[in-house]
């Protein structure tokens, strides 16, 4: 199976990509944020848990996180590949993941979609989600800071930096050249 991260910060064209990818490539995505939101919709009890964290900013705990990607890869195992978006975004994580697949057939393909933080402001202020106030963002984008950003440095041995502040087209033909 190969296994393609996208990381990068809220705005950076993660969630775009990864879809895009998704359908070049015919392989399913897991998204952790939309599983995420899934759940509050919905009004899950894990859903009401997670509305706590999500409406400061603040990353929903590993641990949760953590079950739901379980889950999800799980019942995607089969697939010939997999596309994470939003998963991991802590080093806690990446340990979990690399836990999980140990032992399985799996190529790693890891991406990190670089975009400057004032371009990242200026995109999440134009999308309508809740969670998209300028408030929020700046926390997000300090969370992000603090807990995501680690994971340039817990995978530079397989890495690859694609400038994300391009076109969508662009972009995704850079993500697809580097994919083992």
């Amino acid at each position: 199976m190969n296994l393609i991260i996208l990381i990068g910060a809220p705005g950076s064209g993660k969630g775009t990509q990864s879809q895009l990818m998704s359908n070049s490539l015919d392989y399913p995505v897991i998204c952790i944020g939309d599983i995420v939101r899934q759940e509050m919709n919905s009004k899950t009890e894990l859903g009401k848990e997670m509305i706590r964290y999500i409406e400061t900013g603040d990353l929903v705990p590993s641990d949760l996180i953590n079950k739901i990607f379980l889950n999800k890869f799980n019942s995607l195992r089969s697939s010939k590949g997999l596309i994470l978006d939003g998963f991991p975004r802590t080093v806690d994580q990446a340990v979990f993941l690399n836990e999980v697949i140990n032992g399985l057939n799996i190529r790693l393909n890891i991406f990190f979609i670089d975009v400057p933080d004032e371009v990242l402001i200026k995109r999440l202020t134009y999308r309508s989600r809740a969670d998209d106030k300028e408030e929020i963002i700046i926390n997000r984008l300090n969370t992000y800071n603090l807990e995501t950003k680690p994971l340039l440095t817990f995978y530079k041995h397989l890495l690859n930096t694609v400038n994300g502040n391009d076109t969508e087209k662009n972009v995704q033909s850079k993500l697809i050249a580097c994919i083992n």
